[in-house]
């Protein structure tokens, strides 16, 4: 179980996908910020958002990425990430840790891993902001061929 002893609270403004995405050599996920009560999610040119609001008793993990995931898993270089014109919001509950003793293979620390065979629950409540019509097709995308 991970304590956290100090939390900075706060009300955090204007991270883009540009910037909290990280294209690492070896691409994979990226961005990802903890114990989110809410956020709004808009385009830098204005019209419609998305509103995303922890509803439970716990908090969410979330992150956005310029790509499909599957990109990222495919992708053995950030060169290789195709441009998509949309992007994908993960949310979570919790996230395992990463790698353990080394960065080659090793699993996290147990005390850092989600244990299997728990019921995890939680909740979350998604909101379209600054439009009285929200088209279908804003609400769900599928990747081409899948």
């Amino acid at each position: 179980m991970i304590v956290r002893v100090s939390i900075r609270e706060g009300f955090f403004r204007k991270a883009s996908v540009a910037t909290a995405f990280y294209r690492y050599t070896d691409p994979q996920e990226a961005g990802n910020r903890s114990d989110i009560r809410w956020a709004t999610l808009t385009s830098p040119v204005g019209g419609a958002g998305l509103r995303v609001d922890a509803t439970g008793k716990h908090l969410l993990g979330m992150s956005v990425y310029p790509c499909a995931a599957v990109d990222i898993t495919l992708a053995m270089h950030p060169a290789d990430l195709p441009k998509r014109d949309f992007y994908t919001l993960n949310l979570d509950q919790l996230q395992s840790g990463v790698a353990g003793k080394n960065s080659w293979g090793a699993l996290a620390l147990p005390k850092y891993q989600i244990p299997s065979g728990k019921v995890y629950k939680w909740s979350f409540l998604l909101t379209p902001t600054d439009s009285p019509v929200v088209k279908k097709a804003a609400l769900s995308r599928t990747i081409p061929g899948q």
